[in-house]
């Protein structure tokens, strides 16, 4: 990602696009992020410039106005959204509600696991749970109590899969079970007891209940890289030993006292 208005001055952040349109790579930024939004105004500076694309994805939006999703829209750019660490980092609240009201298929992110859980489920049910919040305290405001519920788990799981796949561009090739896609495909286990029993609707299952410990098996382009819920051909062992000598690396780079030896 480029650091974008927001994080650089505009012309580093100009000097980025044209690099990365120079090379064909796919473009994303921060924007909309707290104050920053209105201070730096990136859309419409972009939009003024005449930089927005299709190629572009943008994190977060939290701040974004209508006008700024409009002009997103317009030029057939993503948004993705990442909902936990937007709303522990102080972004503000997850904006796709706004994004969906101008016409735009929100993607999920996780963004730094630094900060939050790693999983996509998480991500789904935060998302989710924090519109109809935000949509029944509209109705709450208003003297009345809610009746309905707008978005539902079929929804979230489609910001988590196919259109996660059309922000990548990658959707000619993964995102969904379509003939001639790339066979990608995540098996759950349904008898575990905080899923079981899976009756009416999976779909509805997966997004309120699962996590990642319901992954048995997972296939990259038919390639088994996950079987009976332990990864095929992994030393994790040496990965855990890696990590933790990176994060320590960085921790006496930060010169942060009493690092934990455990």
């Amino acid at each position: 990602a480029i650091r974008g208005p927001e994080y650089s001055l505009f012309d580093v952040a100009k000097q980025d696009i044209e690099l990365a349109r120079k090379f064909g790579l796919p473009i994303s930024m921060h924007v909309g992020c707290g104050t920053f939004a209105d201070k730096y105004k990136a859309v419409q500076q972009l939009a003024k410039a005449n930089l927005l694309g299709p190629d572009m994805n943008f994190a977060h939006c939290n701040f974004l106005i209508g006008e700024d999703f409009r002009l997103l829209a317009d030029h057939g750019c993503s948004v993705s959204i990442t909902p936990e660490v937007e709303m522990q980092m102080g972004l503000g609240f997850p904006a796709t509600g706004k994004a969906i009201a101008a016409g735009m298929a929100p993607s999920l992110g996780v963004d730094v696991v630094t900060a939050a859980g790693g999983d996509i489920f998480t991500q789904m049910r935060i998302a989710l749970q924090t519109e109809r919040a935000l949509a029944n305290n509209s109705v709450l405001l208003s003297g009345e109590m809610p009746q309905k519920i707008g978005l539902n788990a079929a929804d979230a799981l489609t910001w988590a899969t196919i259109n996660g796949a059309k922000a990548l561009q990658l959707d000619k090739k993964t995102g969904s079970l379509t003939p001639g896609k790339q066979a990608d495909l995540i098996l759950l286990r349904t008898d575990l007891l905080n899923i079981a029993p899976v009756v009416i609707n999976p779909v509805n299952s997966i997004v309120s209940q699962a996590s990642s410990a319901n992954i048995d098996t997972v296939f990259v382009a038919g390639k088994a890289v996950k079987r009976n819920g332990k990864l095929v051909d992994r030393d994790l062992a040496a990965l855990r030993a890696k990590a933790k000598a990176s994060s320590v690396y960085i921790y006496e780079k930060a010169l942060v006292n009493s690092l934990h030896a455990g």
